[in-house]
């Protein structure tokens, strides 16, 4: 069996190595891809692969060489694939290849890019956009529909007998997440942070729905109803907030809103543009009544609508159910509780139940000798729980993961609020009765029953002021995961 496992841990530095690599290979066949779409040449080439896989001959496993390359040459052409595509300046953390694919478009691509002109050599059927190329692509359409010519936005382009047609799919997906949060917005003062495309989309959207007024909060003026982002309070009566400017967004997350809303007494709803992280720091804040949503069914929605116009079928049914697909792969699940409640026993059973893979701080810090016992040879507590802070921050920005804490994260407010940046607070409650019995004098705070019970009391109010969920040792993981899809239903 000893060699069994140094096999495997063999195998699993290979596959490090190989992953890599192919990592490697995919991004530069996807950039010969833009090259040869941009050039209109044909993405497959013959040739080319028959000398690839001749060298395979002078290897023993030559056949399985050849088999594996012939999946790999598959995927390279997948990627080389530029007939629908988004086309911005910065989209290495798209959703949208994912979400197109389950909305029934595969080999939907990504084309980053700095010069708009590159798309226009580009025999595509359909092209979405972003910033900061709508502009450009409304200049581009010889035809637009009634969306994007009362906006003047352009997101979504498509091919129609040799025609190029613009249309404005924001503004059904902004439509669509009013609707599915039951937002009634008839009569209502509406604050707009930003004033570019998106803010004029959602403007448009906001005049059908017959709102009451709105006002545009903004770094630099260009119009009337435009002002400065410090006088937000002269707008403190307002019910509804929108942000529409790219705040906080992955990898630059923040913590702290543009402004302080504790003096919105008024306030029923948050609308943040921006999906990623899922709670930005407008959505962060602690303001109880308050409808908070972020920008992913509109996300969505929009791309529900182009695939529709792309294919001559109907796709809108799928939203919803794309939508808390992505929104739970997407999801980070983050375990707290006391020490030895069983954090780690239950990550690995939810690691083996969902498509998220577990990250155990306590393991991950103890390897780089920043685990407690280590810290307080030389330190402090506080030494440590710094060091917590900067591990929680480093995972809280991953996606899909299932993240088990140590103990006492619950005393870093900081740490928590990344952690819920992207995940779901599960608090494991044990009753103190039973931790004491689990004691075993591994832990550097945890000496005697009398240790754990004075955590205990320090710590309860916090694992319930942080808690999304609360679970016990009753619950099986099947009931933990119908917890958490309920969760995001509600």
């Amino acid at each position: 069996m000893e060699r069994l496992k140094n096999f495997r841990i063999k195998i699993d530095d290979l596959d490090n190595s190989i992953m890599e690599l192919l990592e490697e290979r995919i991004n530069i066949a996807r950039e010969i891809g833009k090259i040869k779409a941009i050039n209109n040449l044909d993405a497959t080439n013959e040739l080319r692969e028959v000398e690839i896989l001749r060298k395979a001959i002078k290897y023993k496993n030559s056949v399985e060489l050849k088999d594996i390359y012939k999946q790999i040459f598959v995927s390279s052409k997948n990627v080389q694939e530029f007939k629908y595509f988004l086309v911005g300046k910065s989209l290495e953390y798209s959703f949208s290849p994912f979400i197109y694919k389950e909305l029934g478009i595969d080999n939907y691509n990504l084309f980053p890019t700095d010069d708009f002109n590159d798309v226009k050599k580009i025999d595509f059927l359909g092209i979405n956009v972003t910033n900061p190329y709508k502009k450009e692509a409304y200049n581009l359409c010889s035809e637009l529909d009634e969306s994007a010519s009362s906006t003047g936005v352009v997101n979504t382009i498509n091919k129609e007998n040799k025609k190029l047609v613009g249309y404005n799919t924001d503004f059904y997906g902004f439509s669509k997440l009013l609707d599915y949060n039951k937002l009634d917005l008839e009569n209502r003062r509406v604050i707009i942070i930003g004033n570019g495309a998106t803010a004029n989309t959602i403007t448009a959207v906001l005049n059908m729905r017959k709102v009451k007024k709105i006002e545009y909060l903004v770094r630099n003026i260009r119009l009337e109803n435009e002002h400065k982002l410090q006088d937000y309070l002269k707008f403190k009566d307002f019910e509804i907030i929108i942000n529409t400017t790219p705040y906080g967004t992955y990898p630059n997350n923040q913590l702290d809103p543009l402004f302080n809303l504790d003096e919105f007494n008024n306030l029923q709803a948050i609308i943040d543009v921006v999906y990623n992280p899922r709670k930005t720091p407008l959505l962060m804040s602690e303001k109880a009544g308050v409808k908070k949503i972020n920008g992913l069914m509109m996300l969505i929605a929009q791309a529900a609508k182009a695939a529709s116009i792309y294919t001559g079928v109907d796709k809108t049914y799928l939203i919803e159910k794309v939508y808390t697909k992505l929104d739970f792969e997407l999801m980070n699940i983050v375990l707290i509780g006391m020490p030895f409640s069983g954090k780690s026993k239950l990550g690995n059973l939810l690691e083996k139940k969902l498509n998220h893979r577990l990250i155990d701080l306590d393991i991950v810090m103890q390897a780089y000798n920043h685990d407690l016992a280590s810290v307080l040879k030389t330190g402090n507590e506080e030494d440590f729980r710094n060091l917590e802070v900067i591990y929680a921050t480093k995972y809280s920005k991953e996606r899909g993961k299932i993240i088990s804490t140590g103990g006492g994260i619950v005393l870093s407010n900081e740490a928590m609020r990344v952690l819920k940046q992207n995940g779901v607070v599960i608090f494991l409650d044990i009753p103190v009765s039973e931790l004491v019995k689990r004691i075993d004098k591994t832990r550097p705070l945890v000496k005697s029953a009398a240790d754990l019970i004075n955590l205990y009391n320090q710590r309860i109010d916090l694992y319930k002021k942080y808690a999304d969920i609360t679970v016990n040792s009753l619950d099986s993981v099947c009931d933990i995961v119908d917890k958490i899809y309920e969760y995001i239903n509600n």
